[in-house]
Order: structure tokens, then sequence, then C-alpha cells
């Protein structure tokens, strides 16, 4: 049965923000306490786009990039919006020997998985891999002027 006094109560924004990340945090530290937890993966907190299995879609995703976009192992990849790294950890473990991989976000949640981090899994290293962070919030960049950027 419906309960008609709850319809049209609003929660502020700021409440829900809060309560999801303490129910998310929760998670976090009983798959770490349940031994469940693994290094390459990000608290939850800081999945803010997207959903779904970190590991599953990133695979996923590393199947589209092979098959659609026809990656190869000793490609260079620029992840544009890397976020936590989903796509990271399964490209850096399928790229190879002359394969790069540099990761850009604007958010500081990138920082959470290091490619170092992900590198230490493999066997063979990669000559070029990274993140960066930029403050695209810059004036320069949101001054209202055209910028031309020289081809």
């Amino acid at each position: 049965m419906r309960d008609d006094r709850l319809v049209g109560l609003r929660v502020p924004r700021s409440v829900v923000r809060m309560a999801r990340q303490i129910y998310l945090a929760a998670l976090d530290a009983l798959d770490r306490v349940a031994g469940r937890s693994d290094e390459l993966i990000p608290p939850r907190t800081l999945h803010f786009v997207g959903g779904g299995d970190f590991r599953s879609v990133g695979n996923a995703f590393l199947g589209h990039f092979r098959e659609i976009g026809k990656l190869g192992p000793n490609e260079c990849v620029l992840d544009i919006g890397c976020g936590t790294g989903r796509m990271a950890v399964p490209l850096l473990g399928y790229l190879g020997e002359r394969g790069s991989y540099i990761g850009f976000d604007v958010s500081r949640g990138h920082r959470m998985v290091h490619p170092e981090n992900i590198l230490e899994e493999r066997a063979v290293p990669l000559p070029s891999c990274g993140c960066v962070q930029s403050r695209i919030q810059s004036l320069r960049y949101h001054s209202g002027r055209r910028v031309s950027v020289p081809v």
C-alpha cells in the first residue's frame, strides 16, 4: 500500500549525495573486511560516471576498442576523460611492448589508480605511460574569447 503522505516530499540534493557517499563507503568497507577488495579498483564513492562492475565494463570496452576500433597491442592510446581508470586497467593489461597509454582528466579522481600500480602486474613494461590532470576552469579557457589552435 502506498503512503500518500510521502508524495511530493523533496529531499535536498546535498542530503541525497551525503547518504549515497555513506552507503557506498560502507559497501567498500564490507568488501575490504570480507577480502573482496582490489587495489586497482578505486572506491565506489569515486565512480560518478557510468554504472556496472568496474572490471566487466572496462573489459567490455576493451573488446569494442579491439573489434570496432581495430586497436592493436602496439598502439598509442590517449584516454581523454580517463576518470578513475575504468578503461586504463584493461588497456594497460593489453598494450604491448611498443604500446603507450596517457590518461587525461580534469578531475582529481583519476589519481586513485596510478598506471604505475597497474604496470606492476604486467610482465612487459610500457615505454610511455602516465596520467595528466588539468585545470580547465582557468580564465584562459573560459574568457569568452575564441581560441584558435594551430594545426
